[in-house]
């Protein structure tokens, strides 16, 4: 299975913990040539790039918050330098919980409670 994303550039969002941070590890293992990786935390960051460059790809770490538009263009800016081109984005960054709570559970703790008795 090895080489399918042969010499590829990939910007992965999210890709220091959980589904993001795997995807990651399958681009580099399929031979991706290289990475860049964000997310909110440096350390888990570096971590994260440090382990991909021992599979064999060069991996690039960005510190960004995607709700900020410069730092979206921040990421891409540092695909552009580190290698010169993009060829696949995968955006696995993602706030469930929190965008859950606001927009779910949030109206209905407000919901009137009748016939509590």
């Amino acid at each position: 299975m090895g080489g399918q994303l042969k010499g590829k550039i990939a910007v992965i969002t999210g890709s220091t913990q959980g589904l993001g941070a795997a995807t990651a590890r399958l681009f580099a293992e399929r031979g991706a040539q290289g990475l860049v990786i964000c997310g909110r935390s440096a350390e888990k960051g570096r971590a994260q790039a440090a382990g991909l460059e021992e599979l064999g790809a060069k991996a690039v770490f960005v510190q960004a918050d995607l709700e900020k538009v410069e730092d979206c263009r921040r990421i891409v800016a540092e695909a552009d330098r580190a290698f010169g081109r993009l060829d696949i984005l995968v955006n696995a960054a993602g706030l469930f919980d929190r965008l859950f709570a606001v927009n779910t559970r949030a109206p209905l703790l407000f919901w009137p409670r009748r016939n509590q008795d």
